[in-house]
């Protein structure tokens, strides 16, 4: 599948197998952008107003400031691809919305992307886990390690309500057929 996208007969390849083992077998085989160094697994996630693009969720445990300006760029661009409505807002993933907050990497990251005025989106400076969902930010921007925390509680979580709901349903099912 790989193979066919280098040789331009097919436009994307999907799988259900391995995450990691499709993405190392498509920077071997199809490298990167240039000027990009490290490829980053990206998603989908609902929110209020639609769906965000969050990334990365796993494939770079460790990210320096180069790499998530460049998620920025990769995902503003997959935003735009999907949605090409409007000009995407991006947020870093942070653990406060104050600029002092956050490792040293954030804090060069948040300078540099609000001192730059890019035309391909709008930075809006950092978001919190709980607001992830709210809708207000496009693209969210995150490491690897943080995106697949935020990813496996996400997905956790939704399973744990819809388990208790069931179980909720079921038991007043119960008590209405006496």
């Amino acid at each position: 599948a790989i193979e066919s996208q280098k040789e331009f007969k097919s436009d994307i390849s999907l799988s259900a197998g391995n995450t990691g083992a499709m993405l190392v077998i498509s920077r071997l085989i199809l490298n990167t952008i240039p000027g990009i160094q490290k490829p980053a697994l990206a998603a989908l996630w609902p929110n209020d107003k639609g769906m965000s693009v969050v990334l990365d969720l796993g494939a770079n445990i460790e990210c320096n400031y180069k790499n998530l300006l460049d998620f920025s760029c990769m995902g503003a661009s997959l935003f735009k691809s999907l949605f090409d409505d409007k000009k995407p807002k991006i947020a870093l993933l942070n653990v406060g919305l104050e600029e002092n907050k956050g490792s040293d990497i954030l804090k060069k990251t948040f300078s540099i992307l609000k001192k730059n005025s890019l035309k391909n989106f709008e930075f809006c400076g950092y978001i919190e886990g709980n607001h992830i969902m709210d809708g207000n930010i496009d693209v969210i921007i995150t490491d690897g390690f943080t995106g697949n925390v935020a990813l496996k509680t996400a997905e956790g979580t939704a399973n744990f309500i819809t388990k208790s709901l069931k179980q909720s349903l079921n038991k007043i099912s119960m008590i209405m057929s006496y």
